[in-house]
């Protein structure tokens, strides 16, 4: 019930509305199939015996009506009518099972989008834990998986329903026939649920265990793919890709496997109780069957029709149960916290001053203590360190990412409360070590948007010195490949720092600029990057030393204490 209540709340109010709609079609599609069966028997009872169908209601209000139609043609018009209206029929579930897939779809779609909000919304750490790939599987594949929870759900309710009328149709033909058919019935469903429904759900926890490891294993093989692409012996990212997959191929076929025995099972059930009772019946009648024809034939449609009724409501229940670890996960993702958001700007003239800075990792090891850092404007600061030292945690805290934290921090003298309330992020841009760009032209990975102002673009593109690049190929239509795999390392650094001056912030955080290049490579964009934020603030993380030789400040973080270095000062 909690669960429900959880996904209740994802769906928008219209998806509510359309959920309900196809509750009541459903159910409205189990009365057609339950009416066309009762109508072919009434036809089979009518064309068997004149006498029934010349004295039946309907022949007599075709003859008041004037149209004084013989034994033939009624027969004859009584089978257009059912013709035609199951021509309706096959048109009504056509149009159901359009809106079950169109509905399940957007449900998707739906879904997704809320979960990747509130993955852009949650708290850094709380990415950290998940990691990129975790995030991608949830919203490609057990967001899609859920669909198959709501598409279950939806055919119980239809198959329960006409299951039940045509139990209603059956009792009212024969009753101690029918209890026997359903009796029949119920232990097999039983038996199929006590067999195979644990093992589905265990299937289900494999399956989804094998299918977040395939996909991790997937992420490292091309995340080391040079690696991999020299290497003559086979890799762990390589073995555990192959074993997870062999998992989860494994996981769904034997699921599949079980999902086909509810199937023959009730098929053998349904041929012996067909036999049983044509047998029975001529034993009875004493080897006539011209008087239960109709009852026959109502009890074989019936039991024809009840059988792939009851099928599916066996492999719907499987299906959620199988899915049921989809079910869990997209309620606990759902779930999560988003960060509060200071949306207003800072405003700061002379200086920013932090002090009694103490910063805890985020499992509460201490990085530094009683720390202080002074960011004036327009000052250009380094800050350098061994690795694991805590440089760019510093950074994410500054950026308000991280939140194990104490301090006290004033803008122009006036303290304020935290980093949240500093929203230093309202005026930097940041340029990591590694640049991440998507697959699209030069210009889209600039301005992070399909549209964007090609003047100001190309004016960034010359103060990085990557307008003649770009201008011997496509321009700002130049593609730059996945993660910018048709760039050198120098030219994607470069594009970095064009994307965060895209944003004209006040202040320029570089984690590492120069890691991807050579030392001639460094000094040049170290001039170009200096040249550039004359009029910013600049903030520069790095362990190397003399790339920091026009900063006006350069802070060392060593023994947990972050300590300003005096001996080199800016010209």
């Amino acid at each position: 019930m909690n669960e429900f209540l959880i996904i209740k709340s994802l769906f928008k109010k219209k998806e509510k509305i359309d959920f309900l709609i196809n509750c009541i079609l459903s159910v409205v599609v189990a009365i057609n199939e339950a009416f066309g069966v009762s109508t072919v028997v009434l036809f089979i009872s009518y064309a068997s015996d004149p006498n029934k169908a010349l004295e039946s209601k309907f022949f007599s209000v075709l003859n008041v009506s004037g149209l004084e139609l013989t034994f033939l043609e009624f027969i004859i018009f009584f089978g257009s009518i059912l013709i035609f209206y199951y021509f309706i029929r096959s048109a009504l579930n056509i149009y159901f099972g359009y809106r079950l897939a169109k509905y399940s779809e957007e449900v998707y779609s739906s879904i997704a989008k809320k979960l990747l909000d509130k993955y852009l919304k949650m708290q850094y750490v709380h990415f950290l834990k998940r990691g990129p790939t975790y995030i991608q599987k949830i919203l490609v594949s057990e967001t899609y998986n859920f669909t198959h929870i709501i598409s279950a759900g939806l055919m119980l309710i239809s198959e329960f329903a006409l299951l039940i009328l045509l139990c209603i149709l059956l009792l009212y033909t024969d009753l101690y026939a029918t209890a026997i058919a359903i009796l029949f019935l119920g232990i097999s469903i039983l038996a199929t649920k006590k067999i195979i429904t644990s093992k589905m759900a265990i299937l289900g926890v494999i399956r989804e265990e094998s299918h977040r490891r395939y996909y991790n294993s997937i992420s490292n093989i091309f995340r080391n793919y040079k690696y991999i692409k020299i290497t003559n012996s086979k890799t762990l990212p390589e073995t555990q890709f192959n074993e997870q997959v062999s998992l989860y191929v494994s996981a769904n076929v034997k699921a599949a496997t079980l999902s086909l025995i509810p199937k023959s099972v009730l098929e053998f059930l349904g041929y012996l109780v067909i036999i049983l009772l044509f047998i029975y019946v001529l034993i009875i009648s004493k080897g006539s069957i011209t008087d239960a024809l109709p009852i026959l034939a109502m009890f074989s449609l019936g039991l024809m029709r009840m059988l792939p009724s009851v099928n599916r409501i066996i492999t719907s229940y499987n299906q959620i149960h199988f899915h049921k670890k989809t079910l869990n996960l997209i309620c606990t993702e759902s779930l999560l916290k988003e960060h509060d958001v200071n949306s207003q700007k800072l405003i700061f003239n002379s200086c920013i001053e932090i002090s009694n800075f103490q910063v805890c990792t985020n499992k509460g090891q201490l990085l530094f203590k009683d720390a202080s850092l002074l960011i004036k404007k327009y000052s250009k600061i380094g800050i350098i360190g061994s690795s694991g030292s805590g440089k760019t945690t510093l950074i994410d805290v500054l950026l308000g990412l991280h939140r194990k934290y104490q301090s006290t921090i004033k803008v122009d003298d006036n303290q304020v409360k935290n980093f949240d309330m500093l929203n230093l992020k309202t005026i930097a841009s940041f340029i990591p070590q590694k640049i991440y760009l998507f697959d699209g032209s030069v210009g889209q990975n600039i301005s992070m948007s399909s549209e964007y102002d090609r003047i100001k673009v190309n004016s960034i593109l010359k103060k990085v010195d990557l307008d003649t690049v770009f201008s011997s190929r496509d321009g700002l239509d130049s593609q730059v490949g996945e993660d910018g795999l048709l760039l050198s390392g120098g030219q994607l650094q470069r594009l970095g720092i064009a994307r965060a001056l895209y944003d004209d912030s006040e202040i320029l955080i570089m984690d590492e600029p120069t890691s991807s290049v050579d030392t001639e490579a460094a000094n040049s964009l170290m001039n170009k990057i200096y040249e550039i934020s004359e009029k910013k603030t600049l903030i520069i993380i790095s362990h190397q030393l003399n790339i920091l030789n026009k900063c006006d400040y350069i802070y060392e973080i060593k023994d947990k204490k972050i300590s300003l270095v005096n001996h080199v000062q800016r010209k």
